[in-house]
């Protein structure tokens, strides 16, 4: 049960079980309906040969009694009651007399025709009585006698009615609840649910190797999106170690230099943008094969579906992902930090990675633009100030890059989260002098 779980095991036997019961029921409202046929079938037979008997011979009457008598169990309960009724008496298959008890001579018979409502289908005339049962009825030798028969629940109400099912459904505890009705269900379905049950474990061990199988090809497809995901770390990476050295070329030319090492800076900057532009089609191929895995992934776990447990997992781990593009990818420096913000914790006042990147941009900041401007310098104040006398930023730069290493210097030495303000000011700087967000 590892490729599945113990949870979704028990829920597929529980649809097996119901199911089985459903097709029980089922089964048996059939059954009711074809024995309530059958019923309908016997009735005319019997009517046929009861219109020659003499019910006033006793004879007769044996010859009706032992006839109908089949129709009874070996405990003489009729399956299905029958009485022939005559001007002074009623004579009826089974120990049980339910019929002669309602009509014990012909004038009863009579009274019921009045006060009832008699209909025809089915080619036999059924008397729906006052108190809603339901039984055939036919009159015998011009009026001198009447067979009468139990009509069950179904058969009265038509072939295009759908009361036979609603009948059954409320009738269908007696299957459920009654010893009698579970033992009849039971006798007539035991086959029929050992079949069920046999297509039902071949299936779910068919699914289980199925599922097993897209596991390990889903196992395969990480991996290579891991392979595709390093492959992207490390080109971005040397995307920003060329882009840096790019950077230091063109400020290296921007000096005053010889001829021959204008030369030299300009033929490395030729070759370094030559090596940029290769290395940018193999992150692209790169990032093509990571998104052709990302759908891979996505469709190998649509087909393998998931409990709930496994879903709050891969929701996590979409998440991770969003995350981990930080690495994958330069964004802007506002969108890193909403992506961190939203994936970690919802709120822009504990975004460290982010916060931890941008303090690392302002101290390359600095240093660039030291270097662009010939500027000596070995610490943040220093290049702050220098950069100030130099006419290279203004006092109001100047007091916004003071607010920041102080800031920095809190943050990382104390801990201390810098005013969302003022953060949110710092990523607006690197992004307008365009300092690379990368890592």
């Amino acid at each position: 049960m590892n490729g599945i779980g113990l949870f979704p095991f028990l829920r597929y036997v529980f649809v097996t079980f119901l199911f089985c019961l459903l097709i029980g029921l089922a089964n048996m409202f059939g059954r009711e309906v074809t024995l309530d046929n059958v019923r309908n079938i016997d009735f005319k037979i019997i009517r046929g040969f009861s219109s020659g008997i003499d019910i006033l011979d006793p004879k007769g009457r044996d010859i009706f009694l032992s006839s109908v008598g089949n129709l009874t169990n070996s405990d003489g309960e009729a399956f299905y009651p029958v009485a022939l009724i005559y001007r002074d008496g009623c004579i009826e298959n089974g120990r049980v007399k339910k019929l002669c008890g309602t009509f014990p001579s012909l004038s009863s018979v009579q009274n019921q025709l009045r006060i009832g409502n008699v209909f025809h289908t089915y080619g036999v005339d059924i008397l729906e009585t006052k108190d809603g049962k339901y039984l055939y009825i036919s009159e015998l030798d011009g009026g001198g006698k009447f067979l009468v028969g139990d009509a069950g629940k179904y058969v009265v109400h038509g072939r295009n009615s759908i009361m036979p099912e609603i009948t059954f459904l409320k009738g269908a505890h007696y299957f459920l609840t009654t010893e009698r009705g579970v033992s009849k269900l039971w006798e007539k379905n035991r086959w029929l649910w050992l079949m069920i049950l046999i297509v039902s474990a071949a299936v779910y061990v068919f699914l289980l190797r199925t599922r097993k199988k897209f596991e390990s090809h889903l196992r395969d497809a990480y991996q290579e999106r891991k392979l595709d995901e390093l492959r992207v770390i490390e080109n971005n990476s040397l995307i920003s170690q060329l882009r840096l050295k790019i950077d230091s070329l063109q400020d290296e030319m921007s000096l005053d230099t010889s001829s021959e090492e204008k030369e030299r800076l300009k033929n490395d900057l030729e070759e370094k943008n030559r090596e940029l532009a290769e290395l940018w089609e193999h992150h692209e191929d790169a990032v093509q094969s990571l998104e052709r895995q990302e759908e891979m992934v996505s469709a190998l776990r649509k087909k393998i579906g998931d409990d709930g447990r496994s879903r709050d997992i891969y929701r996590l781990g979409e998440e991770l992902k969003n995350l981990k593009s930080l690495w994958l990818t330069e964004y802007p420096w506002v969108s890193r930090r909403d992506v961190e913000s939203n994936v970690v914790t919802n709120s822009q006042e504990r975004t460290p990675f982010t916060l931890y990147i941008a303090l690392t941009g302002f101290e390359r900041y600095l240093k660039r633009m030291c270097r662009i401007n010939c500027i000596d310098a070995e610490d943040n104040v220093t290049r702050i100030n220098r950069l100030f006398l130099n006419d290279k930023i203004s006092i109001s730069q100047k007091e916004f890059l003071t607010q920041v290493r102080i800031a920095r210097n809190k943050w990382f030495h104390e801990g201390k989260y810098p005013d969302l303000e003022l953060v949110s000011r710092l990523l607006r700087f690197l992004e307008k002098e365009n300092t690379s967000s990368g890592i």
